[in-house]
């Protein structure tokens, strides 16, 4: 009898124990993956940024004075025939290229859980500089040479940012205003026959400190930690037209001026790094 319920427990161990195995081979382990973290484009950030810029002036709209031609003083006003070699001469597009470097300031809300609107302003140095000279003969035979330079030293942009979210990414439009530090000079000189005014330089200077136009561009920016994100940008700038008088200091020859007219544009592409703080 003994023996039999010994039997009887060992073979009920027997079959408990292949039962729990049994189950066990039924479960399946699971890993859960950690969660990606989430970032927030709320708030202020501040940063750096560098990458490269063209320029372009257009010399578009030259006008040299031909009232008082023909009067009995020679008071030195180009002769009407003269004018369309002038103005083809001096209507140029002069290019430029450099580098540009500076910071940037700016606040974020981002809303509806993609969007993102943003205000920027950045202040950048930009080291573009160009010149173009020409010789050329008018029809009634006059020889002149025209010098024409322009630089930009620092640009301002003051712009709204409109972006979308994507993971950690930002893609995002961007518009706004543009102030440029510009330097415009043309010079011209009548080098053969041209009456009075020959051997005087008719000089203009921009006196603008400052002009102001508009600028639109488009962007990735990238949220690598809660704090620091990586853009790169391209922006385009128009900063509007710049008049100014090119003329000589001779009383003698009062009535040889020119009045000219430039348009600047400028492309910038660039990479930056941003500082977020949060409110």
């Amino acid at each position: 009898m003994k023996s039999r319920l010994n039997r009887s427990c060992l073979t009920a161990g027997v079959l408990i124990a292949l039962s729990t195995a049994a189950q066990a081979a039924d479960v399946t382990p699971s890993f859960k993956a950690p969660a990606a973290p989430t970032f927030s484009w709320t708030g202020c950030y501040f940063g750096g940024n560098a990458g490269g810029a063209f320029g372009r002036a257009t010399y578009e709209d030259i006008q040299p004075n031909t009232s008082g031609f023909g009067l009995p003083q020679p008071l030195g006003a180009f002769d009407p025939n003269a004018v369309p070699a002038i103005v083809t001469g001096m209507t140029n597009t002069v290019s430029g290229a450099g580098f540009t470097g500076g910071g940037q300031f700016g606040c974020a809300y981002q809303a509806w859980s993609n969007f993102v609107f943003a205000w920027e302003s950045d202040l950048a140095y930009t080291g573009l500089h160009g010149s173009f000279s020409e010789s050329s003969v008018t029809a009634t035979g006059a020889g002149f040479t025209s010098t024409q330079t322009f630089g930009n030293r620092a640009l301002n942009t003051n712009r709204i940012r409109l972006g979308f979210v994507s993971g950690s990414w930002m893609f995002y439009i961007t518009g706004g205003f543009a102030f440029a530090d510009v330097n415009l000079t043309d010079q011209f000189i009548f080098t053969s026959r041209g009456g009075i005014a020959q051997g005087i330089p008719l000089t203009g200077v921009d006196t603008a400190a400052w002009a102001m136009g508009w600028t639109a561009g488009a962007g990735a920016e990238w949220m690598f930690d809660r704090n620091w994100s990586f853009k790169v940008e391209y922006l385009y700038a128009d900063v509007g037209t710049i008049s100014y008088i090119a003329q000589g200091n001779v009383p003698a020859a009062s009535l040889a001026f020119i009045d000219v007219s430039h348009r600047l544009s400028e492309n910038l592409a660039r990479v930056g790094i941003n500082y977020h703080f949060y409110y």
